[in-house]
């Protein structure tokens, strides 16, 4: 099974890197599209968790239009460098896919094509796509450097059997009656807990605790923009979570020695874990039967401040390099990856969710456990923070949520105090950095 964080921020290094080489990066035209027929190239991140799907769209598209498509794929790990060598030289692909919470840092960088009217009215309007994907494509006020592809949340999932067996009948929707559930849930002496999450990895924790912040009315930055992450909202949401382990005992403690995130999604998949918070639906999905889909709970009542959001805005956007000879193909291309019938084949296949609204309503994705993981995307979904720090804030963040956890299991037992000092100095950190 594919683990892939969708995490937030790009940081500032990269934008300098990118502002650098400016001087030479924008003397390409996109005007330029002497030859409308390629051939073109498509960069995609690797490995393809379902391999063959991405370049099966290429020749699917090669068969309909005649356009070649030339399909490059790069290990995620050192994806993010090569589109930034490639922006600095000005030779790259013509299409590239990106992570969307690259899309503000990238639009900086002067080497992608802003989209304009025109560009939306050629690929079938800027109206097809979901509000929540279209706040990630760039810098919020200014032209989008991408579009929406592939869709992605965090969600819950459960096991039906360990809830029948419980005799619960539905997944929580509040906190409340999830650590009601997840008590009722675990029995370590069997080696099943209530929940399992990934909480050893420092990439998904500072995720999840923006999300959780969010919702008890916290947040990462104050309105002017500055890290704030000591409020009362914030201390006592992490100091809530980390206490999953001790004194609530409704998770595994053996999961924060994980730092990549896959052996939560392992315990599940065994029935050691009645419920997994996740951002890969596949259990849900391939064996309906045996697993759900539930939305991520929320406060009753949200307190002041809070909102209804269950995840940031995560997945995959398509992007147009600025030296690229042939708009009129990238644009054709583009316009098919977003086609209705193309959303649903490449989505189904990787387990992603449409990002229009149209790929939404097609049949496959009509079933409970689609619909509800197109609900979270579509509807309590929001935009990761943008500020130039936010990369830095967020990694801090994840380092010291897992600290903290191990603080905990060796303790067993945390106090709000030691939480606040904990974010305190993450806080400081970054200030001090200059970001």
């Amino acid at each position: 099974m594919r683990i892939r964080f969708k995490t937030l921020g790009v940081s500032v290094g990269v934008v300098a890197l990118f502002l650098s080489g400016c001087g030479t990066n924008t003397s390409g035209s996109n005007s330029n599209t002497s030859n409308t027929k390629g051939p073109i190239t498509w960069w995609v991140p690797s490995p393809d968790p379902t391999p063959g799907t991405l370049a099966g769209a290429a020749k699917a598209f090669t068969k309909q239009t005649g356009i070649v498509v030339n399909v490059e794929s790069v290990p995620w790990s050192t994806y993010l460098t090569k589109i930034t060598t490639a922006i600095t030289s000005g030779q790259g692909p013509d299409v590239m896919e990106i992570g969307n919470t690259w899309a503000a840092s990238l639009a900086e960088s002067g080497g992608l094509v802003p989209w304009t009217s025109a560009m939306f009215q050629d690929i079938g309007g800027e109206n097809k796509f979901l509000k929540t994907s279209m706040s990630v494509t760039g810098v919020p006020g200014q032209p989008p450097i991408s579009v929406p592809f592939l869709g992605q949340t965090w969600l819950l999932e459960y096991n039906k059997q360990l809830f029948r067996e419980a005799n619960i009948s539905s997944p929580p929707t509040t906190w409340s009656a999830f650590y009601a559930d997840a008590k009722k849930l675990t029995n370590p002496a069997k080696g099943v807990w209530g929940v399992a999450a990934p909480i050893g990895a420092p990439t998904a924790d500072g995720t999840w605790d923006w999300i959780l912040f969010r919702q008890e009315g916290g947040n990462y930055y104050n309105s002017a923009g500055n890290p704030n992450l000591t409020s009362a909202a914030d201390v006592q949401t992490l100091t809530t979570y980390i206490k999953w382990v001790y004194p609530d005992r409704i998770i595994d403690p053996a999961l924060v020695s994980d730092s990549t995130g896959t052996q939560d999604t392992t315990e599940f998949e065994r029935g050691q874990a009645a419920m997994l918070f996740t951002q890969d639906p596949q259990q849900a999905v391939t064996d309906p039967s045996k697993y759900g889909i539930g939305l991520i709970p929320l406060p009753s009542p949200i307190p002041p401040g809070g909102t209804s959001i269950m995840s940031h805005v995560a997945g995959e956007n398509l992007a147009i390099f600025k030296n690229s000879k042939h708009m009129a193909a990238d644009l054709e291309f583009v316009k098919f990856l977003t086609s209705p019938q193309e959303q649903e084949t490449i989505n189904k296949a990787m387990f992603e969710l449409p990002v229009t609204t149209a790929g939404l309503n097609t049949p496959y994705f009509q079933t409970p456990a689609e619909k509800t993981f197109g609900e979270i995307l579509d509807n309590h979904a929001a935009p990761a923070p943008t500020e130039p720090s936010s990369n830095d804030l967020g990694t801090g963040i994840g380092n010291a949520t897992v600290s903290l956890f191990r603080d905990d299991i060796s303790a067993q037992g945390i106090t709000s105090q030691q939480v606040k000092s904990s974010l305190s100095s993450v806080q400081q950190t970054v200030i001090a950095s200059g970001n």
